[in-house]
């Protein structure tokens, strides 16, 4: 049973804040890639989907989860 609801949730809304905007980033990144900017503004383009794909692969696989769910406990477990 969750002692702490207020920690849960703010772990979770963390990670599921972030999955949504690294999906809206890969999205936009994918769907401009259409467009004629020039070179520099293309390979920036490709960088910040690169980085937005790894976000989201990193935040959806177990460790991060294992991660979140530790930090939950621990601020369940603080005296404050």
């Amino acid at each position: 049973m969750l002692t702490d609801p207020i920690a849960f949730l703010s772990t979770h809304h963390f990670a599921l804040v972030a999955i949504v905007f690294a999906s809206l980033s890969i999205l936009s990144g994918l769907l401009s890639f259409g467009a004629r900017y020039g070179a520099v503004l293309n390979l920036f383009n490709a960088l910040s989907l690169l980085l937005a794909i790894a976000t989201l692969v990193l935040l959806v696989l177990r460790p991060s989860s294992e991660y979140f769910a530790a930090q939950a406990r621990a601020r369940s477990q603080r005296p404050y």
